[in-house]
């Protein structure tokens, strides 16, 4: 891809060259694992959070009241940024994981998912359990 054609489509010619090296790695591992790289989850996105919840299950939070979370290992406060897609939903799932804490004045989550309380508890047994209450949720 062309340094030109890059600045015309207003795209970082060095991010997308990033992004095509991962996607070769990405092609290979699947290679390797004798999946299709043409295969899709279609609209079966619980497939794509379930994976990305079993990833970063350590980075779990719980709405604690509107629009604030609170992790669930640590208890520290945080927000969804607002660059995020989950913010400008209008629904804030009642469990997120997300990659990363970008701290200014405030806490803030990027990269952020909604998850089920039963997926941490699957893939992060050593952390997170479920409680028998009337709703359930994951127990630090």
């Amino acid at each position: 891809r062309s340094m030109q054609w890059s600045s015309a489509h207003f795209i970082n010619c060095k991010s997308l060259r990033r992004a095509d090296e991962v996607r070769s790695q990405l092609v290979d591992v699947m290679d390797e694992q004798r999946l299709d790289p043409t295969s899709s989850c279609g609209t079966e996105w619980d497939i794509v959070r379930v994976a990305v919840s079993a990833a970063y299950f350590p980075n779990a939070a719980q709405m604690k009241g509107l629009g604030e979370y609170v992790n669930l290992r640590t208890g520290v406060s945080c927000l969804v940024h607002p660059s995020s897609a989950l913010s400008s939903l209008g629904v804030a799932p009642e469990y997120v994981v997300y990659h990363e804490l970008l701290y200014t004045n405030r806490e803030y989550m990027t990269v952020v998912t909604a998850a089920q309380p039963e997926w941490l508890a699957q893939y992060g047994a050593m952390y997170y359990s479920l409680r028998e209450h009337r709703t359930e949720a994951p127990v630090v």
